[in-house]
């Protein structure tokens, strides 16, 4: 369509596919059409669909049925932009058979826009004609009405309606074809307002968050994790219970979640940071917390409604807790969640005087408490969402990780050179803790995400890439995350960002070269390996094989003539590199990887495996999630750089340096299965290296 129009301000594909936007959007519709005789009946939120693509067709499906039915016509068609520039667009029909027919009809409008005026985007009536599946034959020449749907003063979707049996069609329906129009971009208008002002609302959250995570780093992540297990037991709630309470207080609770604690920031660093136990005095200086935090979030405007979450989120169901006392309903719904969720999270992360519960321990600690400290509706809910997997989205700190301890040699080493080290996007952080959300609203997603322009464009890139092999072009981050899932988006962000960082790292080096063909075998090996045994997310596989050598290339980057001597050495004489680097360096460059994961706040699993990827009897994790992805990517380590051999020798290479005790576990299946993996892999390992950029341009 090449008139010129613009996708709206808020995304309105991202609005429809969130259940609180998209049931705002249905309600208002319902009333604002029927004032024209438009009566929309259904409500698709309230039903389970297959994915967010079909919500969103059964959405503008059951708009156009309505208009429809409410105009007597015989086809409605109602699209709207997903994008600015309107090239890509989803559209819902009624009386449309097959997609045939609505492609002509699309085409049809379509040409007619060609001659409209941008300004006015007025169109009269047009003629299409739908064909046979064997020739372009008219079976029939209807007139359609088509009307723009406005939203501010840009075109953000059409609504077309044809009647081919009925002449006088156009000319009565003209006139209320073009208010509906108007109707539907007045209540997306409306629901574009009401965002922006959470987005503002939300954005100030962060950041009071952010201050408080940076005050008490040993806490850091507590409060976006008690917002996320507390939208998880609304979750169930409003399961459990069809009460619009639960729908109203989902607006609300993630924010709360956050802003639960920010009356810390009150407490002086003396008590706040103090490592042993609290006196008497102390503590009741730091019972005074959710009361400062009340006055902050009083002071904020737009967050007042948040104050009964803050100030009464230590409040003992019993009557127990502070600073009032209160006690069953007198406590607000709201801060009963936030209580749970936050003991909840205190129990499950580790702290100075004891070491994180497991998820499982923790519901048995909670439910086996012999005082009521909390709401049993609301303690159901969690178990139910425990039970369900639902929390399992929230990150736990790993127990044990056998990461090691700070590494002050390479301090002393590099650190003066640390600010020259370049930094995953920001982005990436907000993303990362969205896609973890279950319950996080797309349009939250892709508006982070698109506010890193090269990040989006390498995702379509790569959405679109034979990486996936998709039979149609992807053209928006919402439609990617719908089509791929959230996780598969997650990973492949996450993947971009570390290929991006490698890049810079390297800065077009020779010896770089070097490295990323070794590391894209390595991250196919291991994608490979993961999908073998399934003892590991292949996608998180594959993003630990990326990254498992970073460690070379900062050294490459902070000491550029040291390392080259390092692989100038290890060539010329034979012998292991690692050898060579704690011969020159002082320390090999599993060492120097770890010590920079720990500057990037990389996740501990990956950091991990950077580590302890050739000593993977290193780790010592009680939950075996870790362990098995370092010894992923340590057998995916050997094996790449056996397929750099010619010819190349895995079984015999594997037999040499893989650990024993791995070896053994391994069984004669999965060494006769190498030589069959090893051509899917190196397949595979192409469109890696084409899809990624390694080795090029990085962001480009």
């Amino acid at each position: 369509m090449k008139a010129e129009r613009t996708g709206n301000r808020i995304g309105i594909l991202e609005t429809l596919f969130d259940p609180v936007y998209g049931t705002r959007f249905i309600d208002l519709m319902k009333r604002r059409l029927a004032r024209y005789g438009v009566m929309l009946e259904s409500d698709p939120y309230g039903v389970e669909t297959e994915d967010g693509k079909n919500l969103v067709k059964v959405v503008l499906g059951d708009i156009a049925a309505a208009i429809r039915a409410g105009l007597s016509a015989e086809q409605v068609l109602v699209a709207l932009f997903a994008e600015p520039g309107g090239e890509s667009f989803v559209t819902g029909t009624a009386g449309i058979s097959s997609a045939e027919e609505e492609h002509v009809l699309l085409m049809a409008i379509d040409s007619a826009l060609e001659e409209t005026a941008p300004e006015t985007f007025t169109v009269s009536a047009v003629e299409y004609r739908a064909t046979t599946d064997d020739a372009p034959v008219a079976t029939q020449a209807p007139v359609a009405v088509v009307a723009p749907i406005i939203v501010g003063d840009k075109v953000s979707g059409i609504i077309a309606a044809a009647h081919g049996g009925d002449e006088d069609f156009f000319t009565r329906e003209d006139g209320r074809m073009q208010v509906l129009g108007h109707v539907v971009g007045g209540v997306i208008n409306e629901i574009g307002n009401e965002f922006e002002n959470e987005e503002r609302l939300r954005s100030l959250a962060y950041g009071l968050s952010a201050a408080l995570d940076a005050r008490d780093p040993k806490t850091r992540g507590h409060s976006d994790r008690v917002s996320m297990i507390a939208m998880a037991i609304v979750n169930e709630l409003e399961k459990m219970d069809d009460s619009p309470v639960y729908q109203e207080l989902r607006s609300s609770m993630r924010l709360a979640g956050l802003l639960h604690d920010i009356g810390k920031v009150g407490i002086p660093d003396s008590i706040l940071l103090k490592a042993g136990e609290l006196t008497k005095e102390e503590y009741h200086c730091i019972k005074r917390h959710p009361l400062i935090g009340a006055e902050i979030v009083n002071a904020c405007a737009g967050l007042k409604d948040l104050v009964p979450g803050v100030l009464y989120h230590h409040e003992h169901y019993d009557g127990s807790g502070y600073p009032f006392g209160i006690k069953g309903e007198e406590i607000p719904l709201l801060a009963r969640v936030i209580s749970l969720a936050d003991a909840f999270d205190a129990i499950t992360s580790d702290r100075p005087f004891r070491a994180a519960s497991s998820h499982d321990e923790a519901i048995s600690i909670l439910t086996g408490y012999p005082s009521k400290n909390f709401d049993r509706m609301v303690l159901k809910a969690l178990v139910r969402a425990h039970e369900k997997g639902a929390l399992s989205f929230v990150k736990i700190p790993a127990k044990s990780a056998g990461v090691g301890e700070p590494e002050n040699e390479i301090d002393e080493a590099y650190g003066g050179a640390l600010k020259s080290l370049p930094t995953l996007p920001p982005v990436l952080t907000v993303v990362n803790r969205m896609l973890a959300d279950k319950d996080a609203p797309l349009r939250d997603v892709a508006k982070a995400l698109s506010s890193d322009e090269g990040l989006t464009s390498r995702v379509l890139r790569l959405v679109n890439s034979a990486y996936y092999g998709l039979p149609r072009r992807i053209s928006t981050v919402p439609l990617a995350i719908t089509i791929l899932g959230a996780k598969a988006v997650k990973n492949q962000v996450v993947n971009i960002a570390f290929a991006d960082l490698m890049n810079s790292l390297g800065g077009g080096r020779r010896e770089y070269a070097l490295l990323c063909t070794h590391t894209i075998a390595t991250a196919a090996w291991a994608k490979a390996i993961a999908a073998r045994f399934g003892n590991t997310d292949e996608e998180e596989a594959f993003t630990a094989g990326l990254v498992h050598d970073i460690g070379k290339a900062v050294a490459l980057r902070l000491k550029p003539a040291d390392y080259g001597k390092v692989v100038v050495e290890s060539a010329t004489s034979g012998k292991a590199l690692r050898g060579v680097e704690e011969q020159v360096l002082g320390f090999d460059h599993t060492r120097i990887g770890a010590w920079a994961a720990e500057r990037w706040k990389l996740p501990q699993t990956l950091s991990a495996a950077i580590r302890w990827h050739h000593e993977p009897e290193g780790v010592h994790d009680e939950e075996g999630a870790i362990r098995n992805l370092v010894e992923t990517v340590h057998l995916a380590d050997i094996l790449a750089r056996a397929s750099e051999q010619d010819p190349p020798d895995f079984a015999g290479t594997l037999i040499e340096e893989a650990s024993q005790w791995i070896l053994e576990g391994l069984g004669e299946a999965f060494m006769a299965e190498i030589e069959l993996m090893s051509a899917d892999v190196e397949e595979q390992r192409h469109v890696f290296e084409d899809t990624f950029g390694l080795g090029g341009s990085g962001s480009a």
